[in-house]
């Protein structure tokens, strides 16, 4: 089976966006990329919310991380524990997991891309393969 997912993606670097008209929220952008606005009443998506794609600064909590891809998010999400819990399938909790296991391969692919492969490979061995949000522990 396949899952399939239909969002409004707004590019920050775009000749509709020359005015600033869309500005990131995150606080350690250092290069924002995607913004993808997740509406409740999209039947083609499991979220609702607004998330960003973002080369980091790696500030306040991961300076090692700098040039790093980041994947903040901003999701509506139930108040009871199941909702958020990582371990939970398709909970707020899981899509966060999923995107910290996916952002030390992302940026491996990019690097790869732009500054060869031996370079990539060299970043992606240093990166733990875990973000800041999967080290703490929940209440």
């Amino acid at each position: 089976a396949r899952l399939a997912t239909f969002v409004h993606t707004t590019h920050f670097r775009s000749p509709e966006n020359d005015s600033g008209a869309v500005a990131s929220l995150s606080n350690s952008v250092k290069l924002p990329l995607y913004r993808v606005m997740l509406w409740r009443n999209n039947p083609f998506h499991l979220y609702t919310g607004y998330v960003e794609a973002n080369i980091t600064t790696g500030q306040p909590s991961q300076p090692e991380k700098e040039q790093s891809f980041e994947h903040p998010m901003w999701l509506i999400n139930s108040s009871n524990k199941v909702a958020a819990d990582r371990k939970s399938s398709f909970s707020v909790g899981f899509i966060d997991n999923y995107f910290d296991d996916l952002a030390p391969h992302f940026c491996r692919y990019i690097r790869s891309n732009v500054r060869g492969r031996e370079v990539a490979e060299e970043y992606f061995a240093k990166d733990p393969g875990k973000g800041y949000e999967q080290q703490q522990s929940l209440p």
